[in-house]
């Protein structure tokens, strides 16, 4: 029987969350999956109860958006308990690169299933990022967007249409794996999933099994300053002039000043120089069962069923 630890963040995303108990208690496999629930009561919490109790279980599941499957991945890198994700938040990047449903009855069928896998992480100074990591405008809208007291897309939304108005390039000296560029850029992403959330994909390329970070650096003229069209932002992102791309295993990035950042989408503050690298294969997941292909009866077995 797996031991499994549920952290909920009573007000991660749009609500979802409130109902999880009720959920669990209903479509948890009992025989399978013996489970204890837990609550964050505040900021960070989840890191402190992680830190108590990873080792402990099979597995430590959020319930909650990407910024508190951060604060548990934390704990969990390099350890042999598995993250687990029932996804609440607004945007749920991480668990959509992952294929985990945002259907809280679907979700704890993942969990039931406890199939997991290995994934890669990133260090970046002395914190850690299990999507991703950004400078510039991705930024600046994840300190807003903490200041906002409404939460969903729609919010999320609003408040970037309101920010483009005060958009700036900022100028990057960047290294990756010993090869230097300097660059200006509204917006420095450092992905190993793909996509922020809502299925804008930041990164079409990255992978989280690769062993490499991707770089995605998004530059708008000055004279034509427009907001970039949400349908820009799906799958083809890396095909437009305004968007170049790297990848690599070490990065590093300076600047004259200091840096406002946003990691896994909660923001965050450095000084003028950064340091990241991939953690290859440090982070077990839960996630679904890959589907397996129905083999269709030739005819001529069907004519020997018939008979």
């Amino acid at each position: 029987m797996q031991k499994v630890l549920y952290i909920i963040n009573p007000i991660s995303g749009v609500g979802k969350q409130k109902i999880i108990e009720k959920t669990l208690e209903k479509y948890s496999d009992k025989q399978n999956i013996n489970y204890q629930i837990n609550y964050t009561e505040y900021a960070k919490h989840a890191i402190d109860i992680c830190k108590q109790n990873v080792g402990n279980f099979d597995a430590i599941i959020i319930v909650g958006g990407d910024g508190s499957i951060n604060e548990v991945a934390q704990s969990l890198i390099h350890s042999n308990t598995a993250l687990g994700i029932i996804p609440t938040g607004s945007g749920n990047g991480f668990a959509r690169d992952l294929k985990i449903p945002l259907n809280i009855k679907k979700a704890i069928g993942v969990i039931n299933n406890f199939n997991t896998k290995l994934i890669d992480t990133a260090q970046i100074n002395n914190e850690y990022f299990v999507n991703v990591a950004g400078l510039g405008f991705d930024a600046q809208i994840a300190h807003k967007f903490a200041e906002l007291g409404t939460r969903g897309f729609k919010s999320y939304v609003k408040l970037t249409l309101k920010e483009f108005a005060h958009i700036k390039r900022n100028s990057y000296k960047l290294t990756i794996d010993e090869k230097t560029v300097d660059l200006d850029a509204v917006m420095l992403t450092i992905a190993n999933g793909r996509q922020f959330g809502n299925n804008a994909y930041i990164a079409p390329g990255a992978s989280m099994t690769d062993g490499k970070l991707n770089v995605t650096i998004v530059n708008i003229p000055k004279i034509i300053q427009k907001p970039i069209k949400l349908a820009e932002f799906r799958k083809t992102l890396d095909k437009f002039k305004i968007v170049r791309t790297f990848s690599g295993k070490k990065i590093s990035i300076q600047s004259e000043s200091e840096f406002i950042t946003q990691i896994d989408g909660e923001p965050s503050h450095y000084k003028n120089n950064i340091e990241i690298e991939v953690l290859p294969q440090s982070l077990k997941v839960i996630v679904p069962m890959g589907k397996t292909s129905k083999i269709k009866p030739s005819r001529l077995l069907k004519k020997i069923i018939k008979r």
